[in-house]
């Protein structure tokens, strides 16, 4: 596995963005609940997939980077980028080797997509 340090601070970025939906979503329909069950989901693969990330490559660092904050990202955008963060992550994974780092993000696209369904929005294309 190639260190993903830089791919997982994007990840908290993802995550820092489906907090913001969340709070801004509308309480009067299921999108508050569905968006606050997704962020939960997320908030604890990420800190899953960057603890075994750094138990497996010992690379506690990370670069000085600034992420996007986008309070009024469209929902369909933000999980887009949330999937092709995913996407750029499992490309630095080796099958067999890292089998516990694909199924945590496995874990968080799953989690995504289920959203996506009590959401009723349209398929996302992974994006980087």
């Amino acid at each position: 596995m190639k260190t993903a340090n830089a791919i997982i601070l994007r990840l908290v970025a993802f995550q820092t963005n489906l907090l913001l939906a969340h709070w801004q979503a509308d309480t009067l329909t299921n999108t508050h609940k569905v968006l606050g069950d997704l962020y939960e989901t997320v908030s604890g693969k990420v800190d899953a997939l960057a603890e075994v990330s750094m138990g497996k490559d010992n690379d506690r660092e990370f670069p000085e980077e600034a992420f996007e904050v986008a309070p009024n990202m469209p929902l369909n955008e933000l999980l887009m980028f949330g999937m092709g963060v995913l996407a750029s992550f499992r490309a630095t994974c080796t099958p067999g080797e890292d089998d516990d780092l694909l199924n945590i993000s496995a874990d968080i696209s799953a989690a995504v997509n289920r959203t996506r369904y009590f959401l009723r929005i349209a398929p996302v294309t992974e994006r980087n």
